[in-house]
């Protein structure tokens, strides 16, 4: 299945579409913070901070000085997972695809990379702070 954006393999797009509206952010060069493995499921957390900040963000994120979106992906239902390297600030890449009935996340840097399979992707949270670095 080819899909043209990453959203599209997520199980409610909604909480992309509030902050993004039709123009969903990249997965290019995101910053991973933390990647949670659980058992039960079993499922994988992501948390990362994406590159691209909203056109049009929410008042309360204008007021309180946010530059920065993070966002926590869930990938439920695991099938494969491979891990390779670890290193502290870590921008990736990720690829979504769809991969026949399953959703197959990749990612490369050289140094760290994942490949997983799950059945289900979900937006679990999306916040913003202040980046001081971007200031």
């Amino acid at each position: 299945m080819v899909t043209n954006y990453w959203t599209d393999l997520v199980l409610d797009v909604n909480p992309i579409r509030a902050i993004y509206g039709a123009n969903p952010p990249t997965l290019e060069a995101v910053d991973l913070h933390e990647m949670v493995l659980h058992r039960d499921g079993p499922r994988v957390l992501l948390r990362f901070d994406l590159q691209d900040f909203p056109q049009h963000p929410p008042k309360k994120w204008v007021d309180a000085g946010f530059n920065r979106v993070q966002i926590q992906l869930l990938i439920s239902n695991i099938q494969d997972l491979l891990i390779i390297g670890l290193k502290p600030q870590t921008r990736i890449n990720i690829i979504i695809n769809k991969d026949g009935p399953l959703i197959r996340l990749q990612a490369d840097n050289g140094i760290v990379q994942f490949n997983l399979t799950g059945e289900s992707l979900i937006v679990d949270k999306i916040s913003a702070y202040r980046d001081a670095s971007l200031a």
